[in-house]
């Protein structure tokens, strides 16, 4: 008889080679968006370097939605700086759900972790995460925001102007 932690185990193991076969084969974006996930992976943030912000952004929004977390994506858009933070903010504009929110959050975030724009002491970025939160539609998700925006600018940063 399998014990309960081996049949776990297999089912997980079998749960990811599907998904992977799947994102492999089947493919429900656009073709350059299925060539692109059907290439290398282990060049894939190179690849994503040569594509616009906007084709950037379908790369990593597929790559959330059908391999959660692709991560690895995040660095090519986070690199464009000011360009991807300006983009950011109309998909933020644009959010329906909880990870649409989730997303733009997270490029925020690369882009703090890279140091290459100072999204919490800039109002055009920091005003937009702030209102975005109030935005979420589901509280669970909503709460997972408040945290992520709250790591990533202190306290002191979502203090209210002019107090110390």
């Amino acid at each position: 008889m399998i014990s309960g932690r081996r049949c776990l185990a297999a089912a997980g193991l079998l749960s990811i080679m599907m998904v992977s076969a799947g994102c492999r084969v089947g493919c429900w974006e656009e073709g350059f968006v299925c060539e692109f996930f059907r290439g290398e992976r282990r060049t894939m943030y190179e690849r994503m370097a040569h594509y616009s912000v906007e084709d950037q952004w379908k790369l990593y929004q597929y790559g959330v939605r059908g391999f959660h977390p692709p991560f690895l994506l995040l660095g090519p858009i986070a690199n464009r700086g000011d360009v991807a933070a300006r983009f950011a903010v109309g998909k933020m504009q644009q959010a329906r759900d909880g990870l649409d929110y989730w997303m733009v959050l997270i490029v925020f975030r690369e882009m703090i972790r890279k140091r290459n724009v100072d999204v919490c002491g800039r109002p055009e970025y920091f005003d937009v995460l702030v209102q975005g939160e109030a935005r979420v539609p589901d509280p669970g998700w909503r709460k997972i925001y408040q945290g992520v925006l709250q790591h990533m600018c202190p306290a002191s940063a979502l203090a209210a102007p002019g107090t110390p």
